[in-house]
C-alpha cells in the first residue's frame, strides 16, 4: 500500500499539483519540470566525545525546486494511512534534519575555501551573510476516521501553565485529508490527482463512488499508478495491467458491477433450484 501511494505522488506532476494547490491556490508556480528528487535519507551524529548516536529518518517523498528566481526549496510529503499521535514532533526532526543537512553544505564549502575570517563565523562555522534554503512538508492523510491527533508540537505538551506556554516555541503540521476536501480545494487541482482524492473521498458511499466514475470521462484514461492509488486508498480492486497501460476506469466498474450482478444471480438460481429440490422431495416423501 505504502508502495502504491509513494510511486504516485513521486510523479513530478502530481507532486506539483498538490503543493499549488495548498501553497498557491492552484496558481500553476512550481513547475514539474523544475523538480528534482531529493535524498530522502535523512542522517547526522548526535553527541560529543564522551557519548555519540546516530539519528536515521527516511522521508516519504521528497524533492527539491528551483525557481524562476534561483530560489531552492525543499519540499516533503509524508503520507498517512493511519493517524500518527507524533506527528508534529516526527515531522519537526525531518525538517531540522534537512536544515541542518543544507548548514552542513555551506559550512564544508567554508572549511574547503577557508573563507571564515571573524572568530564568532569560525565557531558556527556558518558565516553572518550565510542563509538556508527553506523546507515545507505536507502531512497527507489518508483515512475516514476524523483526524483526532494533535496539529502541533503544543497540543502533544503538557504545560503546567499558560505563561511558559506562550515561551515555548511551537510547530504545526501542514494537513490534508482527502476524505474531507471541499469542493473549492479540489477544483484547485489540473492533474489526476483530483480524480484520485474525489475517490478517496467517496470511497465511503459505494453507489455514489461507483457513480461517479462512470459519469466522468476523465475516467477512460487513468495511469496505471493513479490506479494502483486508488485500489490503495479505497480497496475498490480495479483490475490494472502490469505493463503499465493506460486504464479505462468507467468500463472496469461497469464491469465489475456487472460481475457481482451475475454472481448475485447464480447463487439466487442456485439457492433457489436447491430450495425447490428440498421441497418437492420432502412433499414427495411425504
Amino acid at each position: 500500500k505504502d508502495s502504491a501511494i509513494n510511486a504516485f505522488m513521486s510523479k513530478p506532476e502530481i507532486f506539483a499539483d498538490l503543493f499549488n494547490a495548498y501553497l498557491y491556490e492552484g496558481e500553476q508556480v512550481i513547475q514539474p519540470e523544475a523538480l528534482v528528487p531529493a535524498d530522502r535519507l535523512l542522517s547526522e551524529v548526535i553527541g560529543n566525545a564522551r557519548g555519540q548516536a546516530k539519528l536515521t529518518r527516511y522521508r516519504d517523498v521528497f524533492m527539491a525546486y528551483r525557481d524562476k528566481n534561483a530560489s531552492y526549496i525543499l519540499l516533503g510529503i509524508e503520507n498517512q494511512s493511519a493517524i500518527h499521535y507524533a506527528m508534529p514532533l516526527r515531522n519537526m526532526i525531518y525538517d531540522a534534519l534537512s536544515l541542518l543537512a543544507r548548514m552542513r553544505q555551506k559550512s564544508a564549502r567554508h572549511l574547503a575555501l577557508k573563507d571564515l575570517k571573524r572568530p564568532d563565523e569560525f565557531l558556527s562555522r556558518f558565516a553572518k551573510t550565510d542563509h538556508i534554503d527553506p523546507v515545507f512538508t505536507l502531512t497527507v492523510y489518508y483515512g475516514h476516521v476524523p483526524w483526532d491527533g494533535p496539529f502541533s508540537l503544543h497540543d502533544m505538551i503538557r504545560f503546567p501553565d499558560e505563561k511558559l506556554k506562550r515561551f515555548i516555541p511551537d510547530y504545526f503540521i501542514n494537513l490534508v485529508v482527502p476524505a474531507k476536501l471541499g469542493d473549492e480545494m479540489l477544483a484547485r487541482l489540473n492533474t489526476e490527482l483530483s480524480e484520485v482524492f474525489w475517490c478517496i473521498r467517496l470511497a465511503g458511499n459505494k453507489e455514489a463512488f461507483d457513480a461517479y466514475i462512470i459519469n466522468h470521462s476523465k475516467f477512460k484514461e487513468m495511469s496505471y499508478e493513479a490506479v494502483q492509488m486508488i485500489n490503495a486508498c479505497t480497496h475498490a480492486n480495479i483490475p490494472v495491467k502490469q505493463d503499465g497501460e493506460k486504464v479505462n476506469m468507467c468500463q472496469a466498474i461497469i464491469d465489475l458491477k456487472k460481475e457481482a450482478y451475475d454472481n448475485g444471480f447464480q447463487k439466487g438460481e442456485e439457492s433457489g433450484f436447491q430450495k425447490g429440490e428440498e421441497s418437492g422431495f420432502q412433499k414427495g416423501e411425504e
